[in-house]
Protein backbone atom coordinates (compact mmCIF):
# COMPACT_ATOMS: atom_id res chain seq x y z
CA UNK A 1 0.00 0.00 0.00
CA UNK A 2 0.63 3.61 -0.46
CA UNK A 3 -1.16 5.41 1.91
CA UNK A 4 -3.44 6.92 -0.91
CA UNK A 5 -5.96 4.24 -1.56
CA UNK A 6 -8.44 6.54 0.01
CA UNK A 7 -8.75 8.72 -3.07
CA UNK A 8 -10.84 8.35 -5.90
CA UNK A 9 -9.39 9.87 -8.76
CA UNK A 10 -12.66 10.98 -10.46
CA UNK A 11 -13.78 13.48 -7.18
CA UNK A 12 -12.55 16.61 -6.91
CA UNK A 13 -11.29 17.47 -3.41
CA UNK A 14 -10.91 20.43 -1.08
CA UNK A 15 -8.64 20.42 1.70
CA UNK A 16 -8.53 22.54 5.05
CA UNK A 17 -6.37 23.03 8.11
CA UNK A 18 -7.36 21.00 11.84
CA UNK A 19 -5.24 22.24 14.57
CA UNK A 20 -7.32 21.82 17.36
CA UNK A 21 -9.01 18.30 18.79
CA UNK A 22 -12.75 18.41 19.07
CA UNK A 23 -16.32 19.13 16.98
CA UNK A 24 -16.18 20.80 13.65
CA UNK A 25 -18.48 22.54 11.51
CA UNK A 26 -18.43 23.81 8.30
CA UNK A 27 -20.72 26.32 7.38
CA UNK A 28 -22.99 26.33 3.86
CA UNK A 29 -21.20 29.60 3.56
CA UNK A 30 -17.61 28.36 4.29
CA UNK A 31 -18.29 25.63 1.47
CA UNK A 32 -19.69 27.20 -1.04
CA UNK A 33 -17.27 29.91 -1.00
CA UNK A 34 -14.55 26.91 -1.80
CA UNK A 35 -16.56 25.36 -4.60
CA UNK A 36 -17.15 28.54 -6.07
CA UNK A 37 -13.39 29.80 -5.93
CA UNK A 38 -12.82 27.84 -8.95
CA UNK A 39 -16.10 27.52 -10.26
CA UNK A 40 -15.78 23.97 -10.95
CA UNK A 41 -18.94 22.58 -8.26
CA UNK A 42 -22.31 24.32 -7.70
CA UNK A 43 -23.51 23.91 -4.26
CA UNK A 44 -26.99 24.42 -4.95
CA UNK A 45 -26.57 21.41 -7.38
CA UNK A 46 -25.06 18.64 -5.27
CA UNK A 47 -26.66 16.06 -2.97
CA UNK A 48 -25.92 16.86 0.78
CA UNK A 49 -26.26 13.31 0.90
CA UNK A 50 -22.73 12.87 -0.70
CA UNK A 51 -20.51 14.77 1.04
CA UNK A 52 -17.48 13.11 2.27
CA UNK A 53 -14.46 14.02 4.87
CA UNK A 54 -12.01 12.53 4.69
CA UNK A 55 -8.43 12.39 7.67
CA UNK A 56 -5.39 10.71 8.93
CA UNK A 57 -6.24 8.69 5.21
CA UNK A 58 -10.02 7.33 5.88
CA UNK A 59 -13.48 8.28 5.61
CA UNK A 60 -14.69 10.26 8.41
CA UNK A 61 -18.08 9.77 10.14
CA UNK A 62 -19.89 13.18 9.54
CA UNK A 63 -23.72 14.17 10.59
CA UNK A 64 -24.83 16.75 7.73
CA UNK A 65 -27.66 18.68 9.10
CA UNK A 66 -30.56 19.11 6.60
CA UNK A 67 -29.84 16.34 4.24
CA UNK A 68 -32.84 15.04 4.44
CA UNK A 69 -34.34 17.57 2.00
CA UNK A 70 -31.60 16.24 -0.82
CA UNK A 71 -30.33 20.01 -0.77
CA UNK A 72 -27.38 21.72 1.11
CA UNK A 73 -29.32 25.02 2.15
CA UNK A 74 -27.90 28.14 4.13
CA UNK A 75 -27.97 27.26 7.83
CA UNK A 76 -26.81 23.36 7.00
CA UNK A 77 -23.64 22.52 8.32
CA UNK A 78 -21.44 19.51 8.35
CA UNK A 79 -20.25 18.16 11.69
CA UNK A 80 -17.37 15.76 12.56
CA UNK A 81 -15.00 15.00 15.38
CA UNK A 82 -11.46 15.17 14.21
CA UNK A 83 -8.13 15.52 16.36
CA UNK A 84 -5.43 17.93 15.91
CA UNK A 85 -1.81 16.26 14.46
CA UNK A 86 0.19 14.58 16.82
CA UNK A 87 2.72 11.41 16.38
CA UNK A 88 1.11 8.80 15.03
CA UNK A 89 1.55 10.26 11.72
CA UNK A 90 5.22 10.14 11.83
CA UNK A 91 5.09 6.33 12.86
CA UNK A 92 5.55 6.22 9.05
CA UNK A 93 9.13 7.43 9.72
CA UNK A 94 10.33 5.14 12.26
CA UNK A 95 8.86 2.19 11.25
CA UNK A 96 6.02 1.46 13.74
CA UNK A 97 4.53 3.51 16.13
CA UNK A 98 6.13 1.72 19.34
CA UNK A 99 9.47 3.42 17.82
CA UNK A 100 7.84 6.99 18.38
CA UNK A 101 9.08 8.79 21.04
CA UNK A 102 6.67 10.87 21.70
CA UNK A 103 3.46 9.92 20.42
CA UNK A 104 1.70 13.19 21.44
CA UNK A 105 3.37 15.28 19.88
CA UNK A 106 4.32 15.62 16.29
CA UNK A 107 7.83 15.90 15.15
CA UNK A 108 6.71 18.82 12.56
CA UNK A 109 3.40 20.25 13.11
CA UNK A 110 0.43 20.00 15.06
CA UNK A 111 -1.79 21.03 12.40
CA UNK A 112 -3.08 18.54 10.24
CA UNK A 113 -5.20 18.57 6.58
CA UNK A 114 -8.79 17.05 6.34
CA UNK A 115 -10.53 16.74 2.98
CA UNK A 116 -14.15 17.70 1.80
CA UNK A 117 -15.00 15.80 -1.55
CA UNK A 118 -18.33 14.91 -2.88
CA UNK A 119 -19.29 11.27 -3.91
CA UNK A 120 -20.94 11.04 -7.20
CA UNK A 121 -23.56 8.28 -5.78
CA UNK A 122 -25.06 7.12 -2.32
CA UNK A 123 -22.91 5.55 0.53
CA UNK A 124 -20.88 8.38 2.40
CA UNK A 125 -20.40 7.60 5.99
CA UNK A 126 -22.85 9.13 8.12
CA UNK A 127 -22.92 9.18 12.73
CA UNK A 128 -25.96 7.70 13.80
CA UNK A 129 -28.42 10.55 15.86
CA UNK A 130 -29.63 8.30 19.01
CA UNK A 131 -32.34 10.38 21.05
CA UNK A 132 -33.70 8.00 23.03
CA UNK A 133 -33.48 8.49 26.69
CA UNK A 134 -34.89 5.85 28.52
CA UNK A 135 -32.37 6.15 31.82
CA UNK A 136 -32.08 2.57 34.10
CA UNK A 137 -30.96 3.40 37.48
CA UNK A 138 -29.16 -0.39 37.43
CA UNK A 139 -27.00 1.22 34.42
CA UNK A 140 -25.50 4.09 36.08
CA UNK A 141 -21.73 4.39 35.47
CA UNK A 142 -19.82 5.30 38.16
CA UNK A 143 -16.36 6.37 36.64
CA UNK A 144 -15.11 6.95 32.89
CA UNK A 145 -11.87 6.38 32.46
CA UNK A 146 -9.46 9.91 31.94
CA UNK A 147 -6.15 10.46 30.89
CA UNK A 148 -3.81 12.90 32.83
CA UNK A 149 -1.07 13.23 30.07
CA UNK A 150 2.36 15.96 29.91
CA UNK A 151 4.24 15.91 26.49
CA UNK A 152 7.71 17.51 26.38
CA UNK A 153 8.99 19.61 23.69
CA UNK A 154 11.85 21.50 25.15
CA UNK A 155 14.38 20.32 22.82
CA UNK A 156 14.42 18.06 19.88
CA UNK A 157 17.21 15.41 20.10
CA UNK A 158 18.82 13.66 17.52
CA UNK A 159 19.36 10.37 18.66
CA UNK A 160 22.34 8.25 18.78
CA UNK A 161 25.30 9.88 17.20
CA UNK A 162 25.79 6.18 16.07
CA UNK A 163 22.70 6.27 13.79
CA UNK A 164 21.84 10.32 13.65
CA UNK A 165 22.88 10.37 9.85
CA UNK A 166 20.42 7.04 9.07
CA UNK A 167 17.73 8.35 6.96
CA UNK A 168 14.85 6.82 8.77
CA UNK A 169 13.63 7.82 12.56
CA UNK A 170 15.20 5.89 15.34
CA UNK A 171 13.94 5.21 18.87
CA UNK A 172 14.73 7.81 21.11
CA UNK A 173 14.63 10.80 18.78
CA UNK A 174 12.45 13.48 18.63
CA UNK A 175 10.77 16.23 21.52
CA UNK A 176 11.29 15.99 24.77
CA UNK A 177 12.07 17.81 27.85
CA UNK A 178 15.61 19.35 29.04
CA UNK A 179 17.58 16.97 30.52
CA UNK A 180 18.11 15.99 34.05
CA UNK A 181 21.80 15.04 35.37
CA UNK A 182 23.08 12.87 38.41
CA UNK A 183 23.96 15.57 40.70
CA UNK A 184 21.11 18.24 40.25
CA UNK A 185 20.19 19.21 43.49
CA UNK A 186 16.10 19.35 42.31
CA UNK A 187 14.84 15.93 40.55
CA UNK A 188 12.95 16.02 37.20
CA UNK A 189 9.58 15.73 38.52
CA UNK A 190 6.59 15.42 36.90
CA UNK A 191 3.16 15.96 38.05
CA UNK A 192 -0.21 14.44 37.15
CA UNK A 193 -3.16 16.05 37.28
CA UNK A 194 -6.26 13.60 38.95
CA UNK A 195 -8.77 15.81 39.95
CA UNK A 196 -11.95 13.54 41.10
CA UNK A 197 -10.69 10.06 41.57
CA UNK A 198 -13.34 7.41 41.86
CA UNK A 199 -12.63 5.37 44.76
CA UNK A 200 -15.87 3.11 45.45
CA UNK A 201 -16.86 -0.18 44.49
CA UNK A 202 -15.08 -1.39 41.01
CA UNK A 203 -12.82 0.70 40.81
CA UNK A 204 -10.18 -0.15 38.24
CA UNK A 205 -6.25 -0.30 38.18
CA UNK A 206 -4.82 2.83 37.01
CA UNK A 207 -1.63 2.74 34.09
CA UNK A 208 1.28 5.07 34.30
CA UNK A 209 3.23 4.73 31.11
CA UNK A 210 6.37 6.99 30.58
CA UNK A 211 9.34 7.39 27.86
CA UNK A 212 12.55 8.14 29.00
CA UNK A 213 15.99 8.78 26.86
CA UNK A 214 19.17 9.07 28.14
CA UNK A 215 21.17 12.25 26.50
CA UNK A 216 24.91 10.65 26.46
CA UNK A 217 26.96 7.51 26.19
CA UNK A 218 27.63 6.47 29.18
CA UNK A 219 26.03 4.09 31.72
CA UNK A 220 23.11 5.54 33.87
CA UNK A 221 22.29 4.59 37.17
CA UNK A 222 17.97 5.16 36.60
CA UNK A 223 15.37 6.04 39.87
CA UNK A 224 12.17 6.21 39.39
CA UNK A 225 9.40 6.96 42.11
CA UNK A 226 5.50 7.37 41.95
CA UNK A 227 4.21 9.10 44.82
CA UNK A 228 7.05 8.28 46.90
CA UNK A 229 6.53 4.32 46.16
CA UNK A 230 9.95 3.26 44.05
CA UNK A 231 8.95 2.19 40.25
CA UNK A 232 12.64 1.35 39.04
CA UNK A 233 16.34 1.01 40.16
CA UNK A 234 18.35 0.21 37.40
CA UNK A 235 21.41 0.90 35.35
CA UNK A 236 21.36 1.47 31.91
CA UNK A 237 23.85 0.63 29.17
CA UNK A 238 25.84 2.75 27.81
CA UNK A 239 26.50 0.38 24.70
CA UNK A 240 23.14 2.18 23.27
CA UNK A 241 23.85 5.39 23.88
CA UNK A 242 20.65 6.59 23.96
CA UNK A 243 19.37 3.93 26.67
CA UNK A 244 15.53 4.21 25.63
CA UNK A 245 13.57 3.82 28.55
CA UNK A 246 9.95 2.95 27.95
CA UNK A 247 7.90 2.17 31.10
CA UNK A 248 4.40 0.96 31.59
CA UNK A 249 2.63 -0.38 34.81
CA UNK A 250 -0.01 -0.53 36.79
CA UNK A 251 0.10 2.21 40.07
CA UNK A 252 -1.96 2.98 43.35
CA UNK A 253 -2.94 6.92 43.55
CA UNK A 254 -2.71 8.65 46.48
CA UNK A 255 -5.76 11.12 47.93
CA UNK A 256 -5.57 14.32 46.03
CA UNK A 257 -5.70 15.74 42.66
CA UNK A 258 -1.67 15.83 41.93
CA UNK A 259 0.54 12.77 41.47
CA UNK A 260 4.42 12.69 41.77
CA UNK A 261 6.48 11.04 38.87
CA UNK A 262 9.92 11.75 40.15
CA UNK A 263 13.48 11.05 38.25
CA UNK A 264 16.37 10.76 39.53
CA UNK A 265 19.95 9.68 38.04
CA UNK A 266 22.49 8.10 40.92
CA UNK A 267 26.01 8.77 41.06
CA UNK A 268 28.13 6.43 39.49
CA UNK A 269 31.33 7.80 40.15
CA UNK A 270 32.24 8.45 36.39
CA UNK A 271 34.25 10.85 34.59
CA UNK A 272 31.26 11.95 32.63
CA UNK A 273 28.35 12.96 34.26
CA UNK A 274 24.82 11.07 32.96
CA UNK A 275 22.15 13.08 31.39
CA UNK A 276 18.50 11.77 30.41
CA UNK A 277 14.92 13.46 29.16
CA UNK A 278 11.67 12.40 28.98
CA UNK A 279 9.23 12.49 26.27
CA UNK A 280 6.12 12.26 28.17
CA UNK A 281 4.05 10.82 30.76
CA UNK A 282 0.74 9.59 30.87
CA UNK A 283 -1.99 8.29 33.44
CA UNK A 284 -5.13 6.61 33.47
CA UNK A 285 -7.37 6.74 36.16
CA UNK A 286 -11.15 6.24 37.41
CA UNK A 287 -12.84 9.58 37.06
CA UNK A 288 -16.05 9.83 39.08
CA UNK A 289 -18.91 11.54 36.97
CA UNK A 290 -19.07 14.43 39.60
CA UNK A 291 -16.96 17.47 38.45
CA UNK A 292 -15.59 20.52 40.97
CA UNK A 293 -15.37 22.82 38.40
CA UNK A 294 -17.15 23.56 34.99
CA UNK A 295 -15.40 22.30 32.06
CA UNK A 296 -15.70 23.35 28.06
CA UNK A 297 -14.88 19.76 27.05
CA UNK A 298 -13.77 16.53 28.10
CA UNK A 299 -13.06 12.82 26.20
CA UNK A 300 -13.09 10.61 28.17
CA UNK A 301 -13.78 6.55 27.90
CA UNK A 302 -15.78 4.11 29.24
CA UNK A 303 -15.16 0.62 30.49
CA UNK A 304 -17.22 -1.90 28.43
CA UNK A 305 -18.53 -3.68 31.60
CA UNK A 306 -21.65 -5.09 30.36
CA UNK A 307 -23.96 -3.38 31.02
CA UNK A 308 -26.43 -1.94 27.90
CA UNK A 309 -27.01 0.09 27.57
CA UNK A 310 -25.14 2.84 29.11
CA UNK A 311 -26.56 5.61 31.22
CA UNK A 312 -24.26 8.59 32.51
CA UNK A 313 -24.84 11.58 34.52
CA UNK A 314 -22.21 14.56 34.63
CA UNK A 315 -22.83 16.62 38.05
CA UNK A 316 -20.84 20.15 37.63
CA UNK A 317 -19.58 19.61 34.47
CA UNK A 318 -20.96 22.70 32.70
CA UNK A 319 -23.38 25.34 32.87
CA UNK A 320 -23.76 25.56 29.30
CA UNK A 321 -25.53 23.68 26.73
CA UNK A 322 -24.04 19.84 25.67
CA UNK A 323 -26.41 19.08 23.03
CA UNK A 324 -24.73 16.25 22.11
CA UNK A 325 -22.83 13.26 23.36
CA UNK A 326 -19.98 12.12 20.85
CA UNK A 327 -19.59 8.19 20.26
CA UNK A 328 -16.33 8.23 18.87
CA UNK A 329 -16.06 4.27 18.76
CA UNK A 330 -19.50 3.48 17.38
CA UNK A 331 -19.84 6.95 15.15
CA UNK A 332 -22.92 7.93 17.34
CA UNK A 333 -24.54 11.76 18.38
CA UNK A 334 -26.18 11.12 21.67
CA UNK A 335 -28.67 13.26 22.40
CA UNK A 336 -28.39 14.84 26.88
CA UNK A 337 -31.29 15.75 28.77
CA UNK A 338 -30.94 18.25 31.59
CA UNK A 339 -32.13 16.50 34.45
CA UNK A 340 -32.16 18.30 37.90
CA UNK A 341 -29.21 20.08 36.78
CA UNK A 342 -27.15 17.53 35.54
CA UNK A 343 -26.09 16.29 32.15
CA UNK A 344 -27.37 13.06 31.10
CA UNK A 345 -27.11 10.71 28.26
CA UNK A 346 -28.39 6.66 27.67
CA UNK A 347 -25.68 5.41 25.19
CA UNK A 348 -26.04 2.36 23.42
CA UNK A 349 -23.64 -0.55 24.25
CA UNK A 350 -20.45 -1.02 22.08
CA UNK A 351 -20.44 -2.95 18.99
CA UNK A 352 -17.27 -4.24 20.04
CA UNK A 353 -15.48 -5.45 23.31
CA UNK A 354 -13.46 -2.81 23.77
CA UNK A 355 -13.89 0.21 25.56
CA UNK A 356 -16.01 2.80 24.71
CA UNK A 357 -14.49 6.74 23.38
CA UNK A 358 -16.55 9.72 23.62
CA UNK A 359 -16.51 13.35 23.50
CA UNK A 360 -18.35 15.82 25.36
CA UNK A 361 -18.32 19.82 24.91
CA UNK A 362 -20.33 22.93 25.40
CA UNK A 363 -21.92 23.70 22.32
CA UNK A 364 -20.52 26.86 22.18
CA UNK A 365 -17.05 25.04 21.79
CA UNK A 366 -17.94 24.34 18.24
CA UNK A 367 -14.59 24.67 16.11
CA UNK A 368 -15.97 26.48 12.86
CA UNK A 369 -13.83 25.66 9.97
CA UNK A 370 -12.10 27.94 7.30
CA UNK A 371 -9.90 27.88 5.26
CA UNK A 372 -11.03 25.38 2.72
CA UNK A 373 -9.40 24.80 -0.67
CA UNK A 374 -8.99 23.22 -4.06
CA UNK A 375 -6.06 21.04 -4.09
CA UNK A 376 -5.41 22.71 -7.29
CA UNK A 377 -6.62 24.28 -10.23
CA UNK A 378 -9.03 21.36 -10.87
CA UNK A 379 -9.01 20.27 -7.13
Amino acid sequence: TYGNEWINYNQRYYKFPVAQTGIHKISYTELSSAFSSLGLDNIDFIDPRNIQVFGRGVEQYIHVEGETDFSFDPGDYIEFYAEKNDGSVDSLLYGSMDQVTNPYYSNFSDTIYYYVSIKASSGALRMETNNAFNPSATNLQNYFLKESFQSFNNEYYEGDALTKHDPNYTLGEGWMSNWFYEDDTTPFTVALQTPNIYTGAGSPSSNLSFFAIGRNNVNKHLNISFNGTNLVDTILDSAFSDDPFPFTSNVVLQNGATQNLIFTLAQLNLSTRQYMSVSYARLTYPHSYTFIANKSSLKFEMPNNGLNPYYVSFDGFSNQSCSYIYDITDHRRVQTQLVNGKIEAVIPTSNSFQNKKCYIANDSEAILVSGISPLNTTA
